[in-house]
């Protein structure tokens, strides 16, 4: 996902992202944890996105963007 788009989607289209986000990242490690995931990369991957979001989050939280 792109900034771009995670800057112009919603707080709570943001939040239905992270949840999505961190139900994957916990399979992942459940995958990594069982020597089942041969991509082992998809877990930073994955919790870079999740640093993304959290911080699309916040600037809503601090900044709330007005359309005049």
């Amino acid at each position: 996902m792109k900034g771009k788009e995670l800057a112009t989607a919603t707080s709570q289209e943001l939040s239905q992202m992270l949840m999505q986000q961190q139900a994957e990242l916990r399979t992942f490690q459940s995958q990594l944890a069982s020597n089942q995931l041969s991509n082992v990369r998809a877990v930073r991957k994955v919790r870079k996105q999740i640093a993304r979001i959290q911080t699309f989050l916040s600037k809503k939280k601090v900044t709330p963007t007005t359309v005049v």
